[in-house]
């Protein structure tokens, strides 16, 4: 067993009797340490063990904490530790595996009378209160604590009350938005312009619809890019039916892309809505609105969700 080169740190520097001490060994090893162990029982009369942490600070580099609480002054022997390290190319393998041998340095423990040099008994003091005043100072200190929930009762009330008026506004806004793009979507099925316009005008709607809605740069984004600021604004936390109403809009936004850019092209017949394919888009769309605007109980979690992490 070879007996390893330490470095040892007690913290706090003086630690008394009934402190929380804890000893931090330093030191070095080439080999992965599988486990640790102390090599005696330990005496409970003389220290009490909280935690034993090992940790891998470096390269090669270990420091191995000792928290403990001492029971008497003086020097405090606490025991070896063995290290078990693996070798070869399987290094969770511990049947190749051998020991290494820390030694824990004698700790001394301080004792506050002799730093003191106290040698006798305190002589009796005067009292600190004048007789029959103590209810007073309980009273005081009752009144004190219940102005102090009163207090902590009436912020957390006003950030409810803040929150809820907050919420109220944002859906106001989120159904005047709705009925907006709905109204301008039905708007174009009587419309007698060219295709290539009546896709530019679904785009610029449904864009102007997700910026308000999410609040991010959709109207900035490429089609192909749709779903992926979309998975950004909800955080990942959107329903299944919500994320299939987006997909829904994505798809929608590269085909009139097509129709957008495609037209005077060699084979260009798929450049044009065919027929009903306008009122087919429009009702999709129209339902992805529905979808995304519908509230339940995952909407308000995601919703919930969204807000929270804005915040971090």
């Amino acid at each position: 067993m070879v007996t390893l080169n330490t470095q040892q740190i007690l913290l706090p520097k003086n630690v008394y009797i009934g402190d929380s001490a804890e000893l931090r060994i330093s030191f070095t090893s080439p080999e992965k340490i599988v486990s640790y162990k102390f090599t005696e029982d330990l005496d409970y009369r003389d220290y009490t063990i909280e935690n034993v942490e090992l940790l891998e600070s470096g390269l090669n580099y270990y420091q191995l904490s000792i928290n403990f609480i001492p029971w008497k002054m003086g020097k405090i022997n606490l025991p070896s530790l063995e290290l078990q390290v693996a070798q070869g190319e399987n290094q969770e393998n511990t049947e190749n595996s051998h020991n290494l041998l820390i030694k824990v340095e004698p700790v001394e423990i301080l004792s506050l009378v002799e730093q003191n040099k106290v040698t006798g008994l305190r002589s009796f003091e005067n009292p600190l209160l004048i007789p029959c005043t103590s209810y007073k100072i309980y009273a005081g200190l009752i009144l004190i604590i219940l102005l102090l929930i009163f207090s902590i009762r009436l912020i957390v009330r006003h950030k409810q009350v803040a929150f809820f008026l907050k919420m109220q506004k944002q859906k106001r806004k989120y159904r005047k938005n709705k009925r907006k793009t709905i109204r301008h979507l039905r708007a174009l099925l009587k419309s007698k312009k060219e295709d290539k316009e009546i896709a530019g005008y679904i785009q610029a709607i449904m864009r102007k619809y997700l910026e308000v809605r999410f609040d991010k740069p959709f109207s900035k984004t490429v089609s192909s890019k749709i779903i992926s600021l979309y998975n950004q604004a909800t955080y990942g936390l959107a329903p299944e039916n919500k994320y299939q109403a987006a997909e829904t809009i994505s798809a929608i936004f590269i085909r009139t892309d097509y129709v957008r850019y495609a037209q005077g092209a060699i084979n260009s017949k798929n450049a044009n809505f065919l027929e009903n394919e306008k009122e087919e888009i429009i009702q999709k769309l129209i339902e992805s609105i529905e979808c995304m605007e519908k509230s339940t109980k995952a909407n308000k979690l995601e919703n919930e969700g969204i807000k929270e992490a804005e915040n971090v």
